[in-house]
C-alpha cells in the first residue's frame, strides 16, 4: 500500500466548507474518519486520497480542486521538505536533495529532472491509481511543486508552465484559476522551467535554513503540543536525511540544552539513542527494499564513516546484513 502523510491536504476542510459542501461526509465516503487529518501527523492510504479529491472535485464542481487546494496551503504542508532545500546551494541541487527525500512525505510518487537543452521538465511519476482517475492528486502535487520552487527561486507560482498528463477535467461554473499556464493532455505530468534557472544560487541559502527549521518546528509543536518524543522524531528524521544531524542540533531546534532534551525524553520513557537507531532502520530499510542506492552511499546518508559500520549496525538491529536482508525482501 502507498501512503503520503495526512497533513499534505492540510486546510481542505475549511476550503470544501467554503464551497458550500461537507468535507466530513466526502472523507467518509472513502473510508477516512475526520481525526486522521485533525492535526496528527498520520500517514494515510494515498490511492484512498487521490479518490477523496477526486470526488471532491465533483461534488465542489471545481475542476481545478487540486491546484485551488495548494494555492491554499502553507509550505508546511510539505512537511522537512523545505528545510532540505535550505541544505542546497543551487535551485538544481535543492530540487535534487528534495526529490531523493520524497519518501518522507509520500511513497508512490518520484520526481525527476529531464533536461532538454534550453529548458527542463520537473516530472512526477506516480505509482497509484482509483476507478476516478488520479487528475485532482496530479494537480495538488503540481500545486505543491509550484509552491516549493516559488519558494526557493522568488518567482511567481502562478506563472510557471504546468503540463497535466491527463484529459482536462469537466468543465461548469467555478472558481476561476490565478495559474495562467496550464496545458492537459500533455505526454508528462510536471513543470517546465529554464535550464539556466537551476543553476542559480538557491533563494534560502544559506541563511534562511535556520528560519526554516524555525518555522518546520512551529509546526510540529502544533501537531505535537503534548509529544517531545515525535517532535524529536520529525526533526532529527529532516536533519538526519539532510546529511547533518546531532544531538546538539536537534536540541537547538527544539530550543533546548542537550541535557535537557535527554532528561525530557527519559521522562517520556524513551532516550535520544533509542530514536536515532529507530529513525536509522526505518530510512535504511526504505532504501534497501526500494534500492535507490548503494549501501555505501546509504551508510554515508545515515551519518556512518563507512559501509561497514552500518553493515555491523544494521545486522544489530535486523540479524541480517543489508545484503541478506535486501534479498530476504526482494522473495517476500
Amino acid at each position: 500500500m502507498y501512503l503520503a502523510k495526512s497533513y499534505s491536504i492540510i486546510g481542505y476542510q475549511r476550503l470544501v466548507t467554503e464551497l458550500g459542501q461537507n468535507p466530513v461526509s466526502l472523507m467518509r465516503s472513502v473510508g477516512f474518519v475526520p481525526a486522521q487529518f485533525n492535526g496528527a501527523d498520520l500517514f494515510v492510504s494515498y490511492s484512498k486520497l487521490a479518490e477523496l479529491l477526486e470526488r471532491t472535485a465533483l461534488q465542489c464542481q471545481q475542476p481545478l480542486f487540486g491546484l485551488l487546494l495548494a494555492q491554499h496551503q502553507p509550505l508546511e504542508s510539505l512537511g522537512p521538505l523545505p528545510l532540505f532545500a535550505a541544505q542546497s546551494h543551487t535551485i538544481g541541487d535543492a530540487l535534487s536533495k528534495v526529490s531523493s527525500a520524497l519518501y518522507l512525505q509520500a511513497s508512490g510518487v518520484h520526481v525527476r529532472q529531464i533536461s532538454t537543452g534550453d529548458t527542463t521538465q520537473v516530472v512526477f511519476d506516480f505509482d497509484i491509481s482509483t476507478p476516478l482517475g488520479i487528475t485532482q492528486l496530479k494537480l495538488l502535487s503540481l500545486g505543491h511543486l509550484c509552491n516549493f520552487v516559488a519558494e526557493i527561486t522568488g518567482l511567481s507560482r502562478y506563472d510557471f508552465e504546468i503540463s497535466v498528463s491527463a484529459p482536462a477535467p469537466y468543465q461548469q461554473d467555478c472558481r476561476p484559476s490565478d495559474y495562467k499556464q496550464i496545458r492537459f493532455d500533455q505526454p508528462f505530468c510536471g513543470i517546465t522551467l529554464s535550464t539556466r534557472l537551476l543553476t542559480q544560487q538557491n533563494r534560502q541559502y544559506p541563511s534562511a535554513i535556520s528560519s526554516s527549521i524555525k518555522r518546520h518546528v512551529e509546526f510540529l509543536r502544533e501537531q505535537f503540543p503534548t509529544s517531545l518524543e515525535e517532535q524529536v522524531r520529525q526533526v532529527a528524521s529532516a536533519l538526519l536525511a539532510s546529511g547533518d544531524c546531532s544531538l546538539e542540533l536537534v536540541a537547538a531546534s527544539l530550543d533546548l540544552h542537550p541535557r535537557m532534551l535527554q532528561l525530557k525524553l527519559k521522562e517520556q520513557g524513551v532516550s535520544y539513542t533509542q530514536i536515532m537507531r529507530e529513525i536509522r532502520q526505518t530510512i535504511a530499510e526504505d532504501h534497501l527494499r526500494r534500492k535507490s542506492m548503494s549501501v555505501t552511499d546509504l551508510a554515508l546518508n545515515l551519518g556512518y564513516a563507512d559501509a561497514s559500520v552500518f553493515s555491523t549496525k544494521f545486522k544489530q538491529w535486523t540479524g541480517l546484513s543489508p545484503k541478506q536482508w535486501q534479498k530476504k525482501v526482494g522473495k517476500t
